[in-house]
């Protein structure tokens, strides 16, 4: 870990640097932190604690969240929280909407629930990941991949 530590604070200098002097930077970019809603935060008490602004290092977050903790009706107070938090810290947010519906009956009902999620996360998410897979299920096919995300 010692040896990886110079190495680390290099990368992150040099990123910093090189992201200040581009013309038009993307979006997201830094290190990113994978998360899960149905677990702790990582990112937020790690820069509350180092009493770090998430500008003096450029991270963002990628916040997986199970279709449970999405779904119509459910009780989204949890990401609402986590999604304060991020924006406070001023740390983007990528949502990862995880395990899609596999049969094509189900994904009216479902673009229905996304449509009410980006409403409500509009200014706190910076973009939207659709398609991984928990618990080691298969991945959809390309065809209905492609049918989900239009």
């Amino acid at each position: 870990m010692k040896r990886c530590a110079p190495a680390v604070a290099a990368f992150l200098l040099a990123f910093s640097i090189a992201s200040r002097c581009a013309a038009d930077p993307p979006a997201i970019r830094g290190l990113g932190v994978e998360e899960r809603l149905d677990q702790d935060p990582v990112l937020g008490p790690s820069l509350e604690r180092a009493r770090l602004a998430a500008d003096a290092v450029p991270v963002f977050v990628r916040l997986t969240l199970a279709p449970d903790q999405y779904a119509a009706g459910s009780d989204l107070s949890r990401l609402d929280a986590r999604l304060e938090r991020y924006s406070a810290l001023h740390v983007p947010v990528v949502a990862v909407l995880a395990d899609p519906p596999a049969e094509p009956s189900t994904v009216d009902a479902w673009r229905s629930t996304l449509r009410a999620l980006v409403e409500r996360c509009r200014g706190k998410v910076v973009a939207y990941q659709v398609g991984d897979r928990l618990e080691g299920q298969a991945r959809p096919a390309v065809r209905d991949y492609a049918y989900l995300a239009k």
